[in-house]
């Protein structure tokens, strides 16, 4: 319970979200008022965004991507804002928070996948799968148009020789690295039936458990 002294150059800065969300609370009003408030408002400039892209993605991508990347990004926001809609029927929240996963995935995949699959499945992994399936749709037709400008997804989707280590599955053009238990083929069995959908699942799955390093959260109704 002793009083420390406090040091004659001590500063507290603090830092704060909106109060727009479920459980945050603004702070007391004598409270804030002590605090000298800065504005930091959300990133758009595309100045900023090229260098903040630029530093992400620093030795994997060409520099010619970088300006592809910012395009998608503002008009991925753009969309959210007007005609894109989630599995909760809401406007999507595209940040910054979801530009650093998109980059953080392609430098993890590049080196195996190649540039152009590595940005289209880092961008789908966190702008894309978390959509209604127009709105998925819509999305996709922006990263054709801006991420691979305009090369067909076929010409992409191959996978790449298998890891050496002979660890890892093929699932849906992805190599995901297995676990110790046995390997099994549930369709194989006959204990699952893959449909065309399922199979969109399984790849938006394995391409999410690739870079093992964030949680998975399924959602939809419980008949899919």
């Amino acid at each position: 319970g002793a009083a420390v002294p406090r040091h004659l150059r001590f500063r507290l800065f603090g830092a704060m979200n909106p109060a727009t969300d479920v459980g945050k609370r603004d702070l007391p009003a004598a409270l804030k008022h002590r605090f000298t408030e800065i504005y930091a408002g959300e990133c758009e400039s595309r100045e900023d965004l090229a260098l903040l892209v630029k530093q992400g993605l620093r030795d994997t991508v060409p520099g010619s991507s970088i300006e592809a990347i910012v395009d998608f990004y503002l008009a991925a926001r753009k969309d959210a804002a007007t005609t894109l809609l989630d599995s909760a029927d809401q406007k999507p929240q595209y940040s910054l928070r979801t530009l650093s996963r998109a980059m953080e995935y392609v430098r993890a995949a590049a080196p195996v996948y190649g540039v152009q699959r590595a940005l289209y499945d880092g961008f789908a992994m966190s702008f894309q799968t978390l959509l209604q399936t127009p709105s998925a749709a819509a999305l996709e037709t922006l990263m054709v148009k801006h991420l691979l400008r305009g090369q067909p997804l076929k010409a992409i989707f191959k996978a790449p020789p298998a890891p050496p280590d002979g660890t890892h599955e093929l699932i849906e053009q992805y190599w995901v690295e297995g676990g110790d238990l046995e390997r099994e083929d549930p369709e194989a069995s006959g204990r699952y039936v893959v449909t065309p959908g399922v199979k969109t699942h399984l790849s938006a799955l394995a391409r999410a458990a690739l870079l093992r390093r964030h949680p998975i959260l399924l959602q939809g109704p419980t008949s899919s």
